[in-house]
């Protein structure tokens, strides 16, 4: 006979299944032990890397020869000879910009110390920022002294600048940033942390500071445009932390000005800038009252009792281990579950299959551990526990002899019915885009393919790949192949979501070029100054190299498995400076694109397809676009899954 509480969970059971039966289908995700995610990647790995300084210029009136004018001065030293570059972000407003260098007995204008100058539009990621550029082969070392002076100032907001100055050279040393956790909620205590290092050393709490901090300048602009500035504290010589509590949600701007010895003992500035989005924390819920119920088959559902007060329909990406009783009475590890769940009547239900009890001969009593719900655009902890007791309701667990071996539904779920009835649509190459771009691959070196389009648009991972899913849905089955963003958002449909991905048959499911899966500085760059600019397609969180991480810790080897990856970089010339745009010379590591660094397009665990030369991100670099290499477009379209 049911409790009254196992007719409860029934029936949200029978929501359930009806909230998903005409829409996008969640996998329901397990997978062994040792793969357990039971801390998030560790924060220190995560944040921003800078080896350059990007000033925010805040022009100041005053009068001249009788006239208004506007001025800003700063002083930065420079802490390498060696290709001094400057990049100047201005709304096109004309500006004269001088520069005083060491021993020089005046100031002259930039642009006759330069050896290169060139001015126009700088793409970064799709937009398109007026600026100037300048570069400097041979400039020494020590303080520079540069002025700015225009004639009118553009309308702004009071917490903004009217525009940034950047500056790098071909320099080893510079600063890590990164918060102490991802609780970016209202009323959260958050801890900053500032260190130095060089560019090739690893970026861990145990890694010792290259150089030494002697200021650090925090600044965090609200979206209502508060100024907070943080009291930071020394760790020791190349360490400093500040504490943070943001008190509205929305995006906020971080800006982190540090200066310092550098490894060498030379004086140096470096710059961090960065986007947050902090959430209100809308979520509650009930550790103590977790149910395990029989679903059918050998399927179990793991009811666990919450509640959103956001007022928002929303879902979650979940996770939890499942652990056991062992035959020595000692709590033993089952599985872990997961994947994208709602709440429906005060409950989400996590799927998992009783064959993992049996693989693990375990007893009763189970217990959860490490349970997290996370925001799907931000992967924000919303909900976190440690550890709390399963109540099993008539479960019976499985004799070792029944587990034959790992399968899908094990992996994955069930796979809906729905998808099986579509078999008589036809079957294809799904063609997708990136990042803010539009229809980018050429017909002509593809077949039997399908256009992905959603032109111009930002969206998160998770909002990218259910569209994918939705534009796919006249296919019975496909493949993907992907550009940038594209090739991560096939991959979450691929792990989170049913679709024609799971009913294609062929050599390689999903293939990408030129996807950051580990994120770029570029994203952190537009999240800090999108606004400013008014950057149509600006802030994503999953593109930053914070965001990117946290996406990735959820991702399960058997989906990388499924990817191909292809990366590219521009041609090296030995007699000239080579780049594919400028800004990314300025933040990013070279091998690049442009926009994905070489390291930073690399998948663990997927099939590299290997590194070309010669071919840039986008259209309008100085090399061709990586979409429009019909050489390796056409291996793609052959080896496809369909």
């Amino acid at each position: 006979m049911f409790s009254n509480c196992y007719r409860i969970l029934a029936a949200a059971m029978l929501l359930t299944a009806s909230l998903f039966a005409h829409s996008l289908v969640p996998k329901q995700l397990a997978g062994a032990p040792d793969s357990f995610r039971n801390k998030q990647p560790e924060q220190a790995t995560l944040g921003e890397r800078s080896f350059s300084a990007i000033l925010p210029v805040e022009l100041t009136e005053h009068v001249l020869n009788g006239k208004r004018a506007f001025s800003w001065h700063g002083q930065l030293p420079i802490d390498s000879h060696q290709n001094l570059k400057v990049l100047v972000l201005n709304q096109g407003n004309p500006w004269q910009i001088k520069a005083w260098q060491p021993g020089q007995k005046r100031p002259m204008l930039l642009e006759d110390v330069s050896e290169t100058m060139e001015t126009g539009d700088v793409e970064v990621l799709n937009n398109g920022i007026p600026g100037a550029f300048y570069q400097v082969p041979e400039a020494p070392a020590g303080d520079w002294f540069f002025s700015i002076e225009a004639d009118s100032a553009m309308e702004k907001a009071p917490s903004d600048p009217h525009g940034y100055l950047l500056v790098t050279t071909d320099n080893n040393f510079g600063i890590h940033t990164f918060w102490n956790n991802r609780n970016f909620l209202v009323g959260e205590t958050l801890e900053l942390n500032v260190r130095s290092i060089l560019r090739d050393q690893e970026v861990a709490l145990s890694a010792k500071p290259a150089g030494s901090l002697s200021a650090i300048q925090a600044e965090i602009v609200s979206p209502s445009g508060e100024k907070v500035v943080l009291d930071m504290t020394h760790q020791d010589a190349g360490a400093v932390i500040g504490a943070w509590q943001p008190v509205e949600p929305g995006k906020h701007r971080v800006t982190i000005i540090a200066r310092g010895l550098n490894h060498f003992g030379q004086p140096f500035i470096r710059t961090s800038l960065s986007g947050i989005e902090v959430l209100n924390p809308s979520l509650d819920w009930r550790p103590e009252a977790v149910q395990l119920t029989n679903n059918h088959g050998t399927r179990l559902s793991v009811w666990l009792p919450a509640q959103d007060y956001s007022g928002e329909n929303r879902h979650f990406r979940a996770y939890a281990e499942v652990w056991g009783t062992g035959k020595d009475g000692e709590l033993k590890p089952v599985n872990w579950i997961g994947g994208m769940v709602a709440i429906q009547d005060g409950m989400i239900e996590l799927g998992m299959d009783s064959r993992w009890l049996a693989r693990a001969g375990v007893v009763s009593p189970l217990v959860l551990k490490n349970i997290r719900l996370e925001d799907p655009s931000t992967y924000v902890t919303l909900l976190e526990q440690d550890q709390v007791n399963v109540v099993e309701n008539d479960i019976e667990f499985p004799e070792a002899a029944r587990f034959k071996g790992i399968d899908r539904d094990m992996l994955m779920g069930p796979k809906p019915a729905s998808l099986n009835e579509n078999s008589n649509k036809a079957g294809g190459l799904f063609l997708v885009h990136g990042f803010c771009g539009s229809n980018s691959w050429p017909g002509s070196d593809f077949t039997n393919f399908q256009r992905f389009n959603d032109p111009k648009q930002n969206r998160s991972h998770d909002a990218f790949a259910r569209l994918i899913a939705s534009q796919g849905s006249g296919m019975s089955s496909y493949g993907i192949v992907a550009h940038s963003q594209g090739g991560a958002a096939a991959l979450h449909l691929y792990t989170y979501y049913w679709s024609g991905l799971d009913n294609a048959t062929g050599n390689r499911l999903i293939q990408s070029v030129g996807t950051p899966y580990q994120g770029t500085s570029l994203a952190g760059l537009i999240a800090a100054i999108g606004d400013i600019f008014g950057i149509s397609c600006g802030t994503n969180q999953d593109l930053t190299y914070d965001g990117a991480r946290a996406w990735l810790s959820g991702i399960p080897s058997w989906a990388r498995q499924k990817v191909t990856y292809f990366t590219t970089s521009e041609t090296d010339k030995w007699w000239r400076w080579d780049y594919c745009h400028i800004a990314a010379e300025f933040v990013l590591d070279d091998p690049e694109d442009g926009t994905t660094e070489r390291w930073a397009g690399q998948l663990s665990g997927a099939n590299n397809g290997g590194h070309k030369e010669g071919w840039c991100h986008t259209s309008g670099m100085r090399d061709g676009a990586q979409v429009n290499d019909s050489s390796r477009n056409r291996g793609m379209n052959s080896n496809a899954a369909r």
